[in-house]
């Protein structure tokens, strides 16, 4: 009986130690499970403390800004704005960026990162300074840009394009001698003594100068006066010759006011040749001839240009003289000798008459016969001496 009872005592003992090391094993999974779990949740809180702070980062769970259609871009960001500033003045790789609180805007290049530190310096609050912001491409009326941070990885964001501001004269908002000058401009046509060149274009400023430009020709506003030079610290022009049309594309000196300016056609000049046609024409051998211009006499030859300037003639002689003419640094009534064709008694004078602006061209023939001088020779008397006896 007492070995009996010893066996059941040990299976009695056995049954619960096998129950008590079950209860171990799940205590250590339930422990374990609990363990994952607080760990777990604990990394996740600090996540959200680190890259998810409102105040930190202005970061929330959502974007309320249409413009942002990835639910983890930063609300820090959609306080920028872009401007697409004139070509004209900046060039087609660059863009303007800003925040809704400042006035001035800022270059970015596009596809390259810049960070906001250097480009708005100490102007933006410091969470900003902390991103970086590399412009992608325009799509409608928004910038496609990519985002760096530190803490994040590279977010796609797409930030809002503001319009150009229109110009507005009355406004002051543009420099208004700049504008109102160049509105006063008149299109010449083309240069009837170069017809040939019709790449130049003729436009007549309102202090009477003219400039002989071509297609995309830019001129700039320097000391009060538009200049035939490219200058990046000034108001632009550019020229633009299209669908039988002729503007100007007007930038202020910012590079974010522009207008276009048409010109006008200049009506046509009063203009009578009869008054410098060459009169009492006499063609000599050596197919040089004397006539009257006005009141001036001239010996005139073939190709020979005569010009009216400060209310006389005179004949360019210089090089530099017929660039100058050619490039309206001087103009007046011109008289070009194209021609002297010798004949059997006579010879025949072949020329045009241009009016001031040359836009518009008298030709004319004038026949006058050859004169050939005699040359007389003078009788010399010698007194001789008296014969003395």
């Amino acid at each position: 009986m007492y070995k009996i009872s010893k066996y059941i005592w040990l299976r009695y003992n056995l049954e619960n130690a096998s129950l008590v090391l079950w209860l171990m094993a799940v205590l250590f999974y339930c422990f374990h499970l609990v363990n994952v779990q607080n760990s777990r949740h604990l990394s996740l809180r600090s996540i959200k403390k680190k890259d998810l702070n409102y105040e930190q980062i202005g970061q929330g769970p959502f974007s309320l800004n249409p413009h942002y259609l990835n639910p983890v871009t930063p609300k820090v960001l959609e306080s920028l704005y872009v401007v697409k500033g004139s070509s004209l003045k900046f060039g087609e790789n660059f863009i303007h960026i800003a925040t809704s609180d400042l006035d001035d805007l800022h270059l970015l290049p596009f596809h390259k990162i810049t960070s906001l530190k250097t480009a708005f310096s100490k102007d933006v609050e410091h969470v900003l300074q902390e991103w970086s912001i590399k412009p992608l491409f325009i799509d409608k009326d928004s910038l496609v840009a990519e985002a760096y941070h530190k803490d994040h990885d590279t977010l796609k964001i797409v930030l809002p394009l503001k319009e150009k501001a229109s110009l507005n004269t009355q406004a002051g908002s543009f420099q208004d001698t700049a504008y109102l000058t160049l509105n006063e401009a008149q299109y010449l046509g083309p240069d009837l003594l170069t017809v040939d060149e019709k790449k130049f274009h003729r436009v007549k400023m309102a202090d009477g100068r003219i400039f002989a430009l071509k297609n995309l020709d830019v001129i700039s506003f320097i000391n009060s006066q538009w200049e035939n030079v490219d200058s990046l610290l000034a108001s632009k022009a550019q020229l633009f010759c299209q669908d039988h049309e002729i503007y100007f594309l007007v930038v202020d000196e910012s590079g974010f006011l522009e207008s276009k300016i048409c010109l006008k056609q200049l009506q046509a000049e009063n203009f009578n040749p009869e008054l410098y046609m060459p009169q009492g024409v006499k063609v000599y051998p050596n197919q040089q001839f004397s006539c009257f211009i006005g009141r001036q006499k001239f010996i005139l030859k073939k190709h020979d240009w005569i010009l009216r300037s400060d209310n006389f003639f005179h004949i360019l002689k210089s090089k530099a003289d017929i660039e100058s003419l050619v490039n309206f640094k001087k103009y007046g009534p011109l008289i070009v000798i194209d021609e002297v064709t010798d004949r059997k008694q006579t010879s025949l004078i072949r020329g045009k008459i241009f009016s001031p602006l040359r836009m518009k061209v008298h030709l004319f023939e004038i026949e006058a016969p050859v004169i050939n001088p005699e040359k007389t020779i003078k009788n010399v008397r010698v007194r001789g001496r008296k014969a003395t006896t």
